[in-house]
Order: C-alpha cells, then structure tokens, then sequence
C-alpha cells in the first residue's frame, strides 16, 4: 500500500506515493526524487527545488533530520498502522480512569496531596478509615490533582468520588 501518515513535528499530512518520481500531499501532486549521497546524507529534489537532508537519529519513529539546517521531528506510518494507532489511543482514554472512587463505606481520615499536586502511579493521596483500619488510597495513575471531592473527617459510601486527575 502506498498511503502514508507523515508527522513533522507536530503536524500530520497525508501521503500517497503515486509512481516513483510523484507523490501526492494532501491531494495535490508533486514530482520528486530522492538520491543517498552517504549514510546520513540525501539529497531531495522536490517541485524542481534541491533540500540537502541530513538524518541526525539512528531507527526509523520518529526519526530527527536537518533539512537546510533546521531539525524536525518525523514519523512515517502507513495509513493502516496510523488507523491501529489512533483505535488504541481511544481505547486508552476510555478506560482510563480520572476520578478515584471509594472502595468501601468509611472517613476521609487524611488527605495528604492537594489540588494541583503531581501524583505518581501508586502513591499515597488519602488515607480513609473502615472498620477501625487505616486504608490507603493511592493514585490509579500518573498525573495532576485536578479536584478533591471529599474533606478530612467526612463519611462516605462506597463508590463516593474521592479525586479527580488529568
């Protein structure tokens, strides 16, 4: 398949490859050609214009060049590997979770981070109290305290909103 996903830096511009010496952007057409002078170093004729590139990072995602001295960041999928990558990316978001819930009926003994706070996965944000047992209610994720729901020595029920993160 000839389709591209091209990222430079952080803009995306579809590619079809057409024959060998044309290419399609966004759909419109160019000519093109592309010589190797060394391991690192090509030379681009596009639209009758000549860009000495230059590859600065080993590995193909993303890949660093300097094109006529200015660096960008470039990535290259195919249509089908891009599609993949944005199916997992959305189902990534949906099951990623933002608020903390109660796990059980208790009191909010201690809350420990505050409202725009790093958290790193696992750490500690609040300590609640059931059955006489201090829990600790630590973060689903890694990210920045965003709300807390709950205030020290308040009850709540299970599945109660204890904090929001993004």
């Amino acid at each position: 398949m000839n389709d591209f996903a091209v990222t430079v830096n952080s803009g995306k511009q579809n590619i079809v490859l057409k024959s060998e010496f044309s290419v399609e952007i966004d759909g419109q057409e160019y000519e093109y050609e592309l010589l190797q002078r060394s391991h690192y170093t090509f030379l681009l004729r596009f639209n009758n214009r000549l860009y000495t590139i230059t590859r600065v990072t080993e590995g193909n995602n993303p890949l660093g060049i300097l094109v006529e001295g200015n660096y960008f960041q470039v990535s290259v999928l195919t249509k089908l590997e891009d599609m993949a990558a944005a199916i997992a990316e959305k189902k990534q978001k949906e099951t990623h979770r933002t608020t903390a819930l109660s796990p059980m009926p208790g009191l909010v003994l201690k809350i420990k981070k505050n409202v725009g706070d790093f958290v790193e996965f696992g750490e500690s944000v609040m300590i609640l109290e059931a059955m006489k047992m201090e829990n600790d209610i630590k973060s689903p994720f890694s990210g920045v305290i965003k709300q807390i729901h709950v205030t020290e020595r308040q009850p709540v029920e299970k599945g109660a909103k204890l904090f929001s993160l993004e």
